[in-house]
């Protein structure tokens, strides 16, 4: 017990001794950054931003646009009408006759070969 006593002691009086000897100069404060600066980075770094997600928009629309255009003479899209934003009428070329579809956000809702009487029909009117 004699050595935890010494030691208790000892730092008891040595610890006031040692902090008179420590002196605390707190660091210097930087100085502030120029408004300027600061503005211009954040309408620069917006911008790049800004451009960026821009140019991803353009890259995926390009990448996921459909290709239109007959694939073959036997199919050929001859209109479409968009109804609303999930329903829409294609009329399709399909081996010389006239064919219309129906879409939806499901898919294919319908799809009707189209007389002759038809065709006779749209051609009055155009």
């Amino acid at each position: 017990m004699k050595p935890l006593t010494t030691l208790i002691v000892f730092a008891l009086l040595a610890g006031p001794l040692r902090a008179a000897d420590l002196d605390y100069t707190p660091p210097v404060t930087p100085a502030p950054p120029d408004p300027m600066s600061l503005l211009v980075r954040l309408v620069g770094l917006t911008a790049l931003t800004l451009a960026i997600c821009g140019g991803l928009i353009w890259v995926t629309r390009r990448v996921t646009k459909p290709k239109t255009g007959p694939v073959n003479d036997r199919l050929v899209i001859e209109s479409s009408l968009t109804l609303n934003t999930w329903a829409s009428v294609h009329v399709l070329k399909a081996d010389g006759q006239s064919v219309a579809v129906t879409t939806d956000a499901t898919g294919i809702r319908s799809i009707v070969v189209l007389s002759e009487k038809f065709e006779e029909l749209v051609g009055e009117v155009e």
